[in-house]
């Protein structure tokens, strides 16, 4: 089948609308996923790391803005001319009807308002981009947790599923095995049947520590990622893999629409941007304009007061500091370069995601449909064995040779129908959709 004949057969309109989890028919994994976004530690820290540089962005006004302030002064000295000076004898004899001190100061409102030439405004134009990358990492942490529980969800019912499996084929063993020992004692079989049997039962319960331990590995995980305590009630999984949905396994035309991770780093060069042009008129003159308006007062022996103000303003032009604008200005350039680096990269990776994961899906369906035909004549194959050696017209070796490929298949078919799960759970994350915008929101509830 050509690329272009699965995306034909895999596309889902719905897809870049909804979550891609709503689309499996599983509550258990809708529900695990709220859980998650909203309790786990990562997507939290991602939410105040927003929240940080929102206030950051807010902060970055300031210099915008004119600065008010209420100003308050008192200042108390000795009145003895000797002890202002220093001098043991003093200046003169003191007035003796004046007070021992002097008291003076002053009270009112100062305002003022920098005057930058764009290089506050340019400024907080980064720092608001900043706090909207920051937004769009939260998605995409949020997007990377949710494909994790995902994954974990179903490696569990994949478990649980190959338990059953393996449950069975024990119980069937232990009855063929009661049948042969039967056949045994009649004369039917021979002793090297029965063990052979027996070493067969034997080496199926094998495989049932190994699956339980990855079992319980793997609830931990899933309580992990939830955000609650290993051991916690989780929700409820189905008993089988879910088949999978259709998805659109084209090529999206724009995957920063859909990527929050790609949204990130086209927010970070815009940002790097904003700075180099920060950074570049810092050369530029700036302006003060301040003013004052208030009250001074003394008090030597009777408090006087007079109100006074005054306005102004400076003008201040870079002429040397040493090379700190020039080489600002070479550090934002290459910033914005690193930046744009990034971003780059980051598209092809993604690219290289979905077109990589489309290629997969299409070999591992065809994989898929391969096995679950070797696992249904495995299990023909099976079941005619037993009823022809019930019947004495065949070998033990054609049914024992028979019943392992059963099991085998059976267990096949379930690691390949995950491992075509896991795919499409990938190319759905590398796709991205409106949905991923979402994802913060859910963390923030």
């Amino acid at each position: 089948m050509s690329l272009l004949l699965l995306a034909l057969a895999l596309v889902s309109p719905a897809s870049a609308d909804a979550p891609y989890w709503e689309q499996l028919d599983d509550p258990g994994l809708v529900q695990a996923i709220d859980i998650g976004v909203s309790k786990n530690g990562d997507v939290a820290a991602a939410w105040e790391r927003v929240a940080a540089s929102k206030a950051m962005a807010r902060q970055a006004r300031a210099p915008l803005l004119p600065q008010a302030s209420v100003t308050y002064s008192n200042t108390v000295q000795p009145n003895n001319p000797g002890f202002q000076f220093g001098l043991s004898g003093g200046l003169g004899a003191p007035d003796p009807d004046a007070p021992d001190t002097t008291r003076s100061g002053s009270y009112g409102l100062s305002a003022s308002w920098d005057v930058d030439m764009g290089r506050s405004y340019t400024a907080l134009r980064a720092s608001t981009l900043d706090a909207r990358a920051a937004g769009s990492d939260q998605d995409a942490a949020a997007m990377a947790l949710a494909n994790r529980i995902a994954g974990v969800w179903y490696d569990l019912v994949a478990v649980e599923q190959r338990l059953v499996i393996v449950r069975k084929q024990i119980e069937h063993q232990e009855r063929m095995l009661e049948v042969i020992e039967m056949r045994f004692e009649r004369g039917e079989a021979t002793g090297l049947d029965v063990l052979q049997q027996r070493q067969q039962v034997a080496a199926t319960r094998t495989l049932l520590p190994t699956l339980s331990s990855s079992h319980r590995v793997l609830e931990q995980q899933l309580a992990v990622l939830l955000g609650q305590d290993i051991g916690a009630e989780l929700p409820m999984r189905p008993s089988e893999l879910p088949d999978v949905p259709s998805l659109d396994a084209t090529l999206p035309d724009d995957l920063l629409a859909g990527r929050p991770d790609l949204a990130a780093a086209e927010e970070r060069l815009a940002a790097a941007r904003a700075r180099k042009y920060s950074a570049t008129l810092s050369s530029l003159p700036t302006f003060r304009l301040n003013g004052f308006t208030g009250t001074q007062f003394t008090d030597f022996g009777e408090y006087a007061t007079r109100k006074y103000w005054s306005v102004g303003t400076t003008a201040s032009l870079p002429l040397f500091a040493g090379g700190r604008v020039y080489e600002g200005v070479r550090a934002a350039r290459a910033n914005e370069l690193a930046a744009k680096h990034t971003l780059d990269q980051a598209k092809r990776n993604a690219d290289a995601e979905v077109q990589g994961a489309i290629a997969r899906a299409e070999e591992q369906r065809n994989y898929v449909a391969a096995v679950q035909a070797q696992r249904d004549a495995a299990t023909l194959a099976h079941e005619a064995a037993r009823q022809r050696y019930k019947s004495g017209s065949a070998a033990y070796i054609n049914l024992l040779s028979a019943s392992n490929a059963e099991l085998q298949a059976e267990l096949s078919a379930v690691a390949a129908q995950r491992d075509l799960l896991g795919i499409h759970l990938d190319l759905a994350d590398a796709r991205g959709g409106a949905w991923t915008h979402q994802l913060g929101e859910r963390a923030a509830r």
